[in-house]
């Protein structure tokens, strides 16, 4: 569509087990970019990509950490977060607009093993309640004469709930 684009990066992950914690890290760097000059139409019109323009809803950076660790014989607590760094709205690529915000979210759990396949969990999610846009789009406006416009969509709020996980040999 576009000739040649670039995707290059690292990716890289650790996980282990220390007495009674388990945990894990992740994380990934992504450089996509257009390697071509071209115009392109979108929403906004003709624009102008050059080689070195980011491709889109693509964020350069994710880190993924999180652990668990054994209370009490059979009962698990654990957490984990997560962050995004910015990228550039779809349809922005010239990367002339504004971009979604890079974010961070913790979530919690806890967990107790009833017997080998009962379990009781309970989960929070978004603990601080961080305010994010996990996605955008730049588009016109049709209602503010045609401007370009940033449209966004919201991350989800703090959640929680609970329950009973059974497995079945």
């Amino acid at each position: 569509n576009v000739g040649i684009t670039q995707r290059q990066g690292a990716e890289f992950g650790l996980n282990g087990i220390w007495e009674k914690l388990n945990w894990y890290l992740n994380y990934s760097f992504v450089d996509a970019t257009y390697q071509t000059t071209a115009t392109i139409n979108n929403a906004l019109g003709p624009v102008n990509i050059k080689p070195g323009d980011r491709i889109p809803s693509i964020p350069q950076q994710t880190v993924k950490l999180g652990a668990e660790y054994e209370v009490l014989n059979g009962w698990f607590f654990g957490g984990d977060m997560q962050y995004v760094s910015s990228q550039y709205l779809r349809g922005d690529d010239s990367n002339q607009h504004s971009k979604v915000s890079e974010y961070a979210v913790v979530n919690l759990n806890t967990r107790y093993v009833l017997t080998k396949n009962v379990e009781l969990f309970a989960m929070a999610r978004n603990v601080f309640d961080a305010k994010y846009e996990t996605y955008g789009i730049v588009n016109q406006n049709f209602f503010k004469a045609g401007q370009a416009e940033a449209f966004l969509g919201p991350g989800a709020p703090i959640s929680g709930w609970g329950g009973v996980r059974v497995r079945f040999d």
